[in-house]
């Protein structure tokens, strides 16, 4: 049986504010994928976990401290030169106004305008599980 290559883990904080809206950030030109749209989140370091990942990340990327709440949903997705695990979370906004340190742009987005924003994918699945989330919370 041939050994998998070890699979990068990614965490995703989904955070929304008070008028329903969406966080997301653009990626830098000269970064993979470069001009798309994405929701905050990074790679997993070694004895990280992933709700700690989303923490860390959001920080970094965005200046702002959140509070990681209930996931929404996890997944593998294969490109062409590496497999992800992505795990994605509802965030809280609980300090301070996203800056885009890593990226581009923020932008808060109403989830029926996401389809308007190009996003790797991958976040296919993300959006489609949002809006199946979304419909059935009302």
């Amino acid at each position: 049986m041939k050994k998998e290559s070890a699979q990068s883990v990614i965490g995703i904080g989904l955070i929304l504010n008070n008028y329903g809206q969406i966080l997301i950030d653009q990626r830098k030109p000269d970064k993979v994928m470069g001009g798309m749209w994405e929701f905050p989140g990074g790679k997993k370091e070694e004895g990280e976990s992933v709700e700690n990942t989303v923490i860390r990340e959001i920080e970094e990327e965005l200046a702002i401290k959140v509070q990681v709440q209930e996931k929404l949903i996890e997944f593998d997705y294969a490109y062409k030169d590496k497999n992800i695990h992505f795990v994605v979370y509802f965030c809280k906004l609980v300090d301070g106004k996203p800056i885009p340190l890593e990226s581009i742009q923020v932008k808060w987005v109403h989830p029926n305008d996401l389809a308007e924003y190009e996003f790797p994918p991958a976040n296919k699945s993300i959006i489609a599980k949002l809006k199946d989330y979304l419909i059935s919370d009302k």
